[in-house]
């Protein structure tokens, strides 16, 4: 072997996989002292005409796929190095006959769907083109690992193309044009299926009798002869197109497959078990539909189906249907009410109870991001059947919560404790004043949530989850003892392990240990199944690790939360981006380099398109366009920024400063400071209103600049 070669890096240990995609071999990198996986691609490419892709499959980071660690090409030949998972893939417990619950497949569903739409995300997404059971590992944590992804299966433009296909799992439309496109470069091949027949294969599946297992083993359709080794050149590759729903239809299969323990196209009688859902039962035939057009459009979309499965039941079908019965039920029975049989009336409270609890199950299934009006109505109904149960209004309050719905939370928590006619238990009294403590952190009113905190170990002192958020306010508001001994008895009441570590990190950021601190919260970080406090875990290591403004420090962090991002959940990553893109700002202000600004303009922008902005992220956004003189994207800020705060005084006043810079960079005979005035007068005029005493140096700025002005005779003073 060329001692040059990249393959030098390591030790190959055996082949442990082949087929039409590439060969693939564990490894172990001598340098870095671990087991690696290497795919040598059987896939001619030229690196410098996809420096683009390679970067891209470089950058992934997502919980539930491998990290890329290298991409080179020897030959002509591509190679992939990618993180060796520990585990057992679901292809290899398959054909050990191991079966899986509906509640299993589901969990996997989710974890696979948020995987690939990862992966369908990216700047130029990144199809798959090849998911199935022997492509997915499942760890020692039981959760998945989606591997095998490579650059064969990166877009090109508007479209992407793989070199191959897997029977049983392939859509219809990928296996045809494999067919296809194979038997017009090499004819004459034998055995190989029209796309007709391939179309009767699949099927709409019911819910009958029948069940079907059996532990059969996947084989991969690989196209003999030309797909078997590496071709040498470009114009040989079976070059065939897969996009978004290609990979939506193989989640489909591979669910199938894992639910049945029979390969989709090997399934002659294809039903599935009695006892299975309606909700799953939907997914799967909308998955697997012949039709790309009747799939899901993305895993995202499959994903949020998965999250919302109950509500395809029957059950839940039946109860929205009749919630205009209900009303009229409900109405009659008050009319009617005093003249009903002591047997009716009983009878009608059960089932108005049943019914309350059908509300409390569906109320409970909302999450952040589910629709708000519908939320809003189911909870209307239940409080209309028992205005006097405790349980609707607890998962309000809760819900308002998980929506960043802060204020609105607390004001309503407030009145249900105010309001004399609803009996709340000690131990629900607890929780709501638990989530009115959240909210009141969540909105940095520390002091308040420590309040809310106590109280709600007043109501049970035995939760010690409680006592570490009540330590974490005390130290945000430097009562560092009173911390310290909160946190103790949220050890004595046997708090998790990460909650515990996380107001121990907090503690000791407020008393300045920052290195500590750091190691704290990064403890943690690791420990934590809660997404919540994993996200305020990451801020403020990331606060601490920053404390010292190196660049050396910055870049740390900025890695720090790249990989915080993708390990907790879409509710939460908002926060972290925000912390991010004020990291790279702080690297540009350290070191000049644009690249720091262009990086916390992206994530900036990505929290303006997804809809987690507020008014200091675009204040940010612009002042940094403003930074790199690129006056045309500051003006596409700030045009969304009046749409969204047109009455906040930072508003115009960011408006101000950049009309400012605009007249400034026109030749002297073509400056014309009117609009600037305008926007002046403006500011000046909400500030007063809505400044509530504070100060604002950047107003105190506005004026000196106001003045230069007039010094210099461009505008006239009042």
């Amino acid at each position: 072997m060329d001692m040059n070669s990249p393959l030098e890096t390591y030790e190959i240990k055996e082949t442990i996989g082949k087929g039409g995609g590439g060969t693939v071999m564990l490894a172990f990198h001598k340098r870095l002292q671990k087991k690696v996986i290497i795919k040598q691609i059987h896939d001619f490419v030229n690196i410098n005409d996809r420096r683009t892709e390679v970067d891209i499959l470089k950058n992934l980071k997502h919980s539930y796929l491998p990290q890329v660690y290298d991409y080179f090409v020897i030959d002509g030949i591509s190679y992939t190095v990618m993180e060796y998972i520990e585990g057992v893939s679901l292809q290899k417990l398959l054909n050990e006959g191991r079966k899986f619950k509906e509640s299993q497949v589901i969990k996997y569903g989710k974890q696979l769907c948020e995987a690939v739409e990862y992966l369908h995300s990216q700047r130029i997404p990144v199809i798959h083109g090849d998911i199935k059971p022997d492509n997915i590992m499942l760890t020692p944590e039981d959760n998945i690992c989606l591997i095998d992804f490579n650059i064969s299966g990166i877009s090109e433009g508007k479209s992407a193309y793989t070199t191959g296909c897997s029977r049983g799992y392939s859509a219809p439309e990928q296996m045809e044009a494999f067919f296809r496109i194979s038997n017009a470069v090499k004819s004459g091949n034998a055995g190989l299926k029209s796309s007709a027949d391939l179309s009767e294969e699949t099927e709409v599946y019911t819910s009958e009798e029948t069940e079907v297992y059996s532990s059969e083993e996947t084989q991969v359709f690989d196209e003999a002869g030309a797909m078997a080794k590496p071709v040498s050149k470009e114009e040989d590759i079976l070059k065939i197109p897969i996009d978004k729903q290609t990979d939506v239809y193989s989640i489909g299969a591979t669910l199938y497959h894992l639910y049945t323990g029979i390969r989709l196209d090997k399934a002659d009688n294809k039903v599935l078990k009695a006892n299975t859902s309606e909700g799953y039962l939907y997914i799967l035939n909308k998955a697997l539909s012949i039709n790309p057009k009747d799939r899901f459009a993305s895993a995202g979309e499959m994903l949020k189906a998965l999250n919302n499965i109950y509500k395809k039941e029957k059950k839940y079908k039946m109860m929205i249907a009749s919630q205009a019965i209900v009303r009229i039920v409900l109405f009659l029975f008050m009319i009617v009410g005093i003249g009903l049989c002591s047997y009716g009336y009983q009878r009608m409270k059960l089932e108005k109870s049943d019914l309350y609890d059908d509300y409390i199950v569906q109320l409970e299934g909302y999450a952040a991001g589910d629709s708000y009006e519908e939320f809003q109505e189911t909870y209307d109904l239940a409080v209309s059947l028992f205005p006097d149960r405790e349980e609707a209004y607890y998962q309000r309050a809760r819900f308002l919560f998980v929506s960043k719905k802060y204020e609105e939370d607390i004001d309503y928590i407030e009145q249900i404790h105010s309001s004399g006619s609803i009996l709340i238990s000690s131990e629900t009294n607890s929780r709501l004043y638990y989530i009115e403590g959240n909210s009141f952190y969540a909105l940095d009113l520390y002091e308040e949530a420590a309040d809310s905190f106590e109280k709600a170990i007043q109501h049970d002192s035995n939760d010690g989850n409680i006592y570490t958020d009540y330590a974490i306010s005390l130290a945000k508001i430097e009562r560092t003892s009173d911390a310290k001994n909160a946190l103790a008895s949220a050890e004595e009441h046997g708090a998790e392990k990460s909650f515990i570590y996380l107001a121990k990190g907090e503690i000791e950021y407020a008393e300045g240990n920052y290195s500590d601190a750091e190691n704290s919260l990064k403890q943690s970080i690791e420990y934590s199944q809660d997404d919540y406090k994993k996200m305020r875990a990451y801020s403020t290591c990331a606060k601490a690790m920053m404390k010292d403004n190196t660049i050396e420090n910055i870049d740390k962090t900025i890695s720090f939360l790249d990989e915080g991002i993708l390990t907790v959940g879409l509710e939460y990553r908002s926060y972290l981006i925000n912390i991010l893109a004020d990291a790279c700002g702080t690297g540009y202000s350290i070191s000049g380099d644009s690249a720091y600004a262009e990086k916390a303009i992206d994530n900036y922008k990505a929290l303006i398109d997804t809809g987690w902005a507020n008014i200091s992220t675009y204040n940010n956004v612009i002042i940094l366009c403003s930074y790199l003189e690129n006056t045309e994207l500051a003006l596409s800020f700030m045009e969304q920024m009046q749409k969204d705060y047109s009455e906040n005084y930072i508003t115009v006043k960011r408006m101000a400063f950049l009309e400012l810079e605009i007249q400034n960079q026109k030749d002297e005979k073509d400056r014309d400071y009117s609009k600037f005035v305008e926007y002046y007068n403006d500011t000046k005029s909400k500030y007063e209103e809505q400044s509530k005493g504070k100060t604002d140096p950047e107003v105190q700025l506005l004026d000196q600049d106001y003045q230069k002005l007039i010094d210099g005779n461009w505008i006239e003073g009042e």
